[in-house]
């Protein structure tokens, strides 16, 4: 039986849209909304393969629809396809670089693969043949408190009050945003006018040769 000092580490292989990564340079503790590792109840690591890996910012700006700094000011997780956890990210426009009916001060909704959804939530919504853990694994109280986490290629997720340029595509059927490439699409501001994408694991060593930093000049002069 597992219980709340044991992490249950599962690894998913799933084909996603242009990602391959790990954690980037800025140090980071797994820390979102107010939870730590003792509030993880199982890690689920997701491996991609992307279908497409973007090194050049004018690939970025020349398949987005939506270019824009922004403040991430809410998060919902849920599941879908079966067991896969995804989020729902709220951004407020800052500044708009590319996007058609899209102005600075609006609310828009991003969809990514990955995120921390509770134990109870997570029984409740997944499909019980996809099932990772079962019930009688944990008390119901460890269930509530506790999450299930899942990570893509260990890259970490997005943090509400953090600002970001984001590159996202319109989703018709889900009406939310998707980012180009994953993680690949999406650039924490690391200091006034940079910004950076964690990288995964695959990708540290490759640093020179990824599209790793940004600045806003850079992207206002590829996305107009």
């Amino acid at each position: 039986m597992i219980r709340n000092k044991i992490t249950l580490l599962i690894i998913m292989f799933v084909m996603c849209m242009g990602v391959m990564g790990c954690k980037g340079e800025k140090e980071r503790e797994r820390v979102t909304e107010g939870k730590d590792e003792n509030d993880i109840l199982v890690s689920l690591d997701c491996k991609c393969d992307m279908e497409k890996m973007y090194n050049k910012l004018e690939e970025l700006c020349d398949v987005s629809e939506m270019v824009v700094q922004c403040k991430v000011i809410d998060m919902e997780s849920y599941i879908k396809v079966g067991s896969s956890i995804y989020t729902d990210y709220s951004l407020e426009i800052k500044e708009v670089y590319k996007g058609n009916n899209i102005k600075k001060g609006d609310i828009v909704h991003m969809e990514m693969l990955g995120g921390r959804i509770s134990g109870t939530k997570y029984l409740e919504q997944v499909e019980e043949e996809a099932e990772m853990i079962e019930e009688a694994e944990f008390s119901q109280e460890e269930l509530d408190r506790k999450y299930i986490e899942m990570l893509v290629n260990d890259v970490p997720l997005l943090e509400v009050g953090e600002i970001y340029i984001t590159f996202g595509k319109y989703n018709q059927y889900t009406q939310m945003y998707n980012s180009i490439g994953n993680y690949q699409g999406i650039f924490e501001e690391m200091h006034k006018n940079i910004f950076r994408r964690d990288l995964a694991e695959s990708d540290v060593e490759e640093k020179n040769n990824v599209l790793y930093e940004i600045s806003k000049k850079e992207v206002m002069q590829n996305c107009d």
